[in-house]
């Protein structure tokens, strides 16, 4: 395992609850589920951060 892998897994966590948060705004419509991904892949890389890669801090 090295630094790029853990960035990696670590970039891949953060997105997946903003994806899965695009998945449910559709009510599970995987077409339209995909139709939203490939406009937010056409953002530029901090955008695209913003739409759907945000870090879920948990409560104390």
């Amino acid at each position: 395992v090295n630094n790029a892998h853990l960035v990696s897994v670590a970039t891949y966590q953060d997105c997946v609850p903003g994806i899965e948060l695009v998945l449910s705004a559709t009510g599970s419509d995987l077409a339209e589920f995909y139709r939203r991904m490939r406009e937010i892949a056409q953002l530029k890389p901090p955008d695209r951060a913003a739409r759907v890669c945000v870090r879920i801090e948990s409560s104390p």
